[in-house]
């Protein structure tokens, strides 16, 4: 039976401020996470990079969430994924404008590399993605893939990409006016969900074992966690 890889990796992420486009902070009241807030009031993309590339050799693993939609019922213009090499000047569009991103539109709930306008569906959730929910970004730098995870329920690979393996992988993510605030979980380390999630992505023989496991209660660990 297939065994998980031992090189996890939770990436700690950290970020540079860019005073004119959008600010990190850490929050006084739990410095275990980190805010991003635009600080333009136009509509269009901004994209923000982690200062360093994701470790090679590695599962990486991160989470988010997005606080403060002006509009908690809609889910905000918001992309989430990873650049390859990103350049300086990619700050001032969606990182998936060209072939060296991969996201995933929460908005649509679609996938984008290569565009920000269209990309085939991913997720099927019977709701709009908001301010409530939870985004882990799962990258295979092993065997050179990107999943989701959407409230700990997987929705399996998005993207497999030898860029993703051979070069540099920075986590990303591009967003308009609408959202004020995105949270970066820095710290902690929800095994349990991860475990299941790459189970599902990798499976070929355990078919009946993660079919028989309770979505549910890998839902309630995240939130009981948080």
């Amino acid at each position: 039976m297939w065994k998980y890889p031992s090189h996890w990796e939770f990436s700690k992420l950290t970020w540079n401020n860019s005073p004119d486009k959008y600010t990190c902070f850490e929050p006084q009241d739990n410095p275990s996470r980190l805010n991003i807030k635009k600080n333009q009031t136009n509509n269009t993309f901004i994209s923000v990079f982690s200062n360093e590339a994701l470790p090679d050799n590695s599962i990486n693993y991160f989470e988010v969430r997005f606080k403060n939609f002006n509009n908690k019922r809609e889910t905000s213009n918001i992309i989430v994924g990873i650049a390859i090499n990103p350049k300086e000047n990619q700050i001032n569009e969606a990182f998936t404008n060209n072939q060296n991103g991969f996201g995933f539109y929460l908005k649509f709930q679609s996938l984008r590399h290569g565009s920000s306008f269209w990309g085939r569906h991913y997720a099927d959730t019977k709701d709009k993605i908001t301010s409530e929910d939870v985004i882990a970004v799962i990258v295979d730098k092993i065997d050179g893939t990107l999943s989701y995870l959407i409230n700990g329920i997987e929705y399996g690979i998005a993207f497999v990409n030898e860029k993703i393996i051979n070069e540099n992988v920075y986590a990303a993510l591009s967003f308009s006016s609408n959202v004020s605030s995105i949270e970066f979980v820095k710290s902690r380390f929800y095994v349990w969900t991860m475990i299941k999630g790459i189970l599902y992505i990798r499976k070929k023989r355990v078919n009946k074992l993660i079919d028989g496991l309770p979505i549910s209660l890998f839902r309630e660990l995240l939130f009981y966690l948080y």
